[in-house]
């Protein structure tokens, strides 16, 4: 698995697909392929736009800045803002930009991500894009790697932020009262993480 830079959105992984030069430059097979396969799963999340992920979905419509924000009736300028992540990237404009991409590629998918959209939960944090390269199809989203990575993830967290939990609650409480801090870390740690394993359409 391979990390890709150069596109804005820092947390891409390819799977094959890639050489290596002996100047230590990396090739990438069917780039064109790649950056549409990289769109149409930023596209398919319930995540909110990072600004990275916006700028590269703006990029791969072609649009300027100015039409970006002609999105929410906004300039410009703020499209730039959002971009630069000085200012929040709205909710509603980064629903209308992946629908506009979607139904770009396939009007057939835009019902799907419309009600996709509606039941997802706006505050999810981003995850990983794996993207596998098989050879006669091109570039395809791994989904299944991404989640067991998302997944991996939260369980790493879940069993730090316990432990942490319990080595405070072990310094802070008597026995009895750790026993029901611990309890209660747990379970606010477990809402937290919850939607970790949900970041899929």
């Amino acid at each position: 698995m391979r990390k890709m830079t150069g596109t804005g959105v820092p947390n891409v992984l390819l799977i094959d697909g890639t050489d290596e030069h002996v100047n230590g430059g990396v090739y990438y097979r069917d780039l064109d392929g790649l950056y549409v396969a990289l769109a149409d799963a930023i596209a398919a999340r319930v995540t909110s736009l990072t600004p990275g992920e916006l700028r590269f979905l703006r990029k791969r419509m072609n649009w300027t800045q100015e039409q970006l924000g002609s999105l929410g009736d906004k300039s410009g300028q703020v499209a730039a803002m959002w971009e630069k992540g000085t200012r929040p990237v709205p909710v509603a404009e980064s629903k209308l930009l992946r629908l506009s991409w979607l139904s770009r590629r396939s009007k057939r998918h835009v019902a799907a991500a419309v009600l996709a959209m509606e039941a997802g939960d706006s505050h999810f944090e981003p995850c990983a894009y794996v993207l596998r390269h098989v050879e006669g199809e091109g570039w395809r989203e791994d989904i299944a790697a991404a989640q067991a990575m998302a997944n991996a993830q939260a369980t790493a967290r879940t069993e730090e932020a316990i432990a942490n939990a319990m080595n405070g609650a072990a310094r802070h409480y008597t026995h009895e009262m750790s026993a029901i801090t611990i309890v209660c870390a747990v379970q606010v740690i477990a809402a937290d993480v919850a939607p970790q394993r949900k970041l899929f359409t």
